[in-house]
């Protein structure tokens, strides 16, 4: 299986950037709810009353690089780092 990729919408977006090698930011995460709390995936992390501030900014920024993936289609969420 050399041929991989992987599509993420919305929150799974943030599963196929870490597959696929790119960056992701906590800042740039919190940043998107902070931006756009009508939006139905800020709406369901609002009310799940997680306080975005407690994600642990090394983990959530460390590379989950799949070497088989070879292509991604990131499609909703702003958290890259550029």
């Amino acid at each position: 299986m050399d041929r991989v990729g992987a599509v993420g919408f919305s929150l799974g977006v943030y599963s196929v950037l870490g597959l696929g090698s790119d960056e992701v930011s906590k800042a740039g995460f919190i940043n998107y709810y902070d931006r756009f709390p009508d939006k139905t995936d800020c709406e369901w992390m609002n009310a799940s009353g997680l306080d975005l501030n407690t994600i642990d900014e090394i983990r959530y920024e460390s590379s989950n690089l799949d070497p088989r993936v070879g292509a991604i289609l990131s499609i909703g969420l702003r958290c890259l780092k550029h």
